[in-house]
């Protein structure tokens, strides 16, 4: 060997370039033929509707094959538990309904509804989504807003994990609509850098989906080989048991106090910056609205006055931000909801098959008119981008 190709070989420079090399081309294969072939053979490609299926665990898996799609117009619903179809099947959902419902409507085949809900969805996370939502192409948001999604001291169970997967550009997406504030308020240093790295990096963000590929492959000889490996190398699974949030118990004699709920708290100023976050970045195309309220028992619901007040605030934030609202509070009867689960005479705002299919009956004239503000859509795929 020549000393030249010795020197170079030995120079930490050159050797840190190899290694540059190879991580870029490990992330070039992660980025595509790895989601290709498996994560979206698990999580995407075998069900009715795109949703997130790891629980809140693992986002990435559900944004990734988000930005991947193009289908038309695309619409998202974001939501709580009141939204989806819990543990029951997708096609049974509030989105997948009002999907078929908008296709067979409007005649258009080129529309792909999106369940973007997640269980005990507080008002804060629901703006980190909608915001990387715009990022990755969303034509139409529909948000399904409930009072209870607006507490001064969320459960921590139910905080998200999206204020961890927001790309310098969804940062700086909702800083531009007047969030900055908010956001060093309700995110750390750690969340943002973090955000930073999972969007550049796909080896780390798809790091879990790696870990269940290789434990699936290469190290199952070893195990078998070494069982006492097995604790070290099995990953944890990224399917979660789905459950309804169980409701907490409560100091007061209401569903929702004013000490628990009442306030411009954070989770409120998000719905203010909802609002302007569309205003400037989807005009036209986004959907808020007031879920229903179960009649039965319907005085034990909130303190006097809190939930008109609530309704009030929606109405004046949706004429403010432009945006199409609808309020559904007394739109159904009490045997459109759900059995009890966790005490208590009803249910007062998780619907059942037969409610969910009548919201998204209602849902789908507000939601054609969002899709009627749509514009630069191409044949088969949306042009335009919240950038």
């Amino acid at each position: 060997m020549s000393s030249w190709r010795r020197t170079l070989l030995g120079n930490p420079v050159a050797t840190l370039l190899k290694v540059l090399v190879v991580l870029a081309a490990l992330d070039w294969w992660v980025r595509g033929p790895f989601v290709d072939s498996y994560v979206a053979a698990r999580y995407v490609k075998p069900f009715a509707i795109l949703h997130d299926r790891t629980g809140g665990r693992d986002l990435p898996i559900f944004f990734g094959a988000l930005a991947r799609r193009s289908t038309g117009v695309r619409i998202a619903f974001v939501g709580d538990s009141t939204m989806n179809a819990v543990d029951g099947l997708d096609t049974t959902n509030i989105p997948y309904l009002t999907g078929e419902e908008l296709r067979a409507r409007l005649g258009r085949n080129d529309l792909e509804a999106i369940d973007a809900s997640e269980i005990g969805l507080y008002g804060g996370d629901a703006l980190l989504f909608i915001d990387k939502l715009l990022g990755a192409g969303a034509d139409v948001v529909v948000y399904g807003a409930s009072l209870r999604a607006l507490p001064r001291y969320p459960v921590t169970q139910y905080v998200s994990r999206i204020g961890s997967e927001l790309s310098p550009a969804d940062v700086l997406r909702l800083a531009r609509a007047g969030g900055s504030t908010w956001l060093i308020d309700n995110l750390t240093a750690e969340q943002v850098l973090s955000g930073a790295v999972r969007s550049s990096w796909a080896t780390y963000a798809y790091r879990s989906s790696l870990r269940s590929w290789l434990w699936e492959g290469a190290a199952q000889p070893l195990v078998q080989q070494w069982p006492a490996l097995q604790a070290a190398l099995q990953p944890a699974p990224l399917q979660q048991p789905v459950a309804v949030a169980p409701r907490l118990p409560k100091a007061h004699a209401y569903e929702w106090s004013r000490d628990d709920y009442g306030g411009l708290n954070a989770n409120g100023r998000a719905l203010e910056l909802i609002g302007q976050l569309c205003r400037r970045y989807a005009p036209g195309r986004c959907v808020l609205y007031a879920g229903p309220v179960n009649p039965l028992g319907r005085e034990a619901l909130a303190d006097p006055g809190l939930y008109e007040e609530y309704l009030a605030f929606l109405r004046v934030l949706a004429g403010r931000s432009g945006l199409i609202w609808r309020d559904y509070s007394d739109t159904m009867t009490p045997a459109d909801f759900r059995p009890p689960r966790y005490g208590g005479l009803r249910d007062p705002i998780h619907l059942n098959e037969a409610g969910r299919a009548k919201l998204a009956q209602l849902l789908a004239q507000p939601v054609a008119e969002a899709i009627g503000n749509v514009t630069a859509v191409g044949t088969g795929t949306t042009k335009r981008r919240a950038q």
